[in-house]
């Protein structure tokens, strides 16, 4: 799949996953091992040390309280030069 389609997604955000799956996004396990695969990363902003790593060039998105729709349109209003 296309990389600007494919996304990492903290397994706390089991419903907003289903649904950016719905989206046509494939969906990756959120892990220190993918950020450089994926096109962008959804954190349900606990994760502190993923919030301040300066040397992602991945965008982060903290998903917590949004719909799936306003991530969604997150995701493709950040990566609309990548498409």
């Amino acid at each position: 799949m296309d990389i600007n389609r494919r996304i990492a997604v903290d397994g706390s955000l089991s419903n907003l996953k289903k649904h950016l799956h719905l989206y046509g996004y494939e969906i990756d396990d959120l892990n220190a091992n993918n950020l450089g695969e994926v096109s962008a990363v959804i954190t349900n902003g606990e994760d502190s040390n993923l919030m301040e790593a300066r040397e992602i060039a991945t965008p982060i998105i903290n998903g917590q309280g949004h719909s799936a729709e306003e991530i969604k349109n997150m995701i493709e209003n950040g990566l609309s030069g990548l498409m």
